[in-house]
């Protein structure tokens, strides 16, 4: 993992703490309290199924764009190689 997706992970996991502490701490009925905790918790989770959603899709693209170019390189070597033999022979 980068970390650039362990700072974002970490500014989640921070604002999950302070949401849930804050919540805690405002004068609501408790049942208020569990909805809203709930549909937060919730909207966390969206958010971070979209975030790790977000990352395959990257890693899928970046996967494919090295096998383009390692297809590309083999190629290359192997014109290389053909070239050289013909030239040897």
């Amino acid at each position: 993992m980068t970390s650039g997706a362990k700072t974002i992970l970490g500014l989640l996991a921070v604002g999950a703490a302070g949401v849930a502490v804050g919540m805690l701490l405002a004068p609501e009925k408790g049942t208020d309290m569990r909805k809203t905790i709930k549909d937060t918790i919730g909207d966390l989770s969206d958010k971070l199924t979209d975030f790790i959603d977000d990352g395959k899709e990257k890693l899928a693209n970046a996967s494919d764009e090295i096998r383009t170019h390692a297809n590309g390189i083999k190629k290359e070597v192997k014109a290389g190689v053909d070239h050289t033999k013909q030239a040897l022979s």
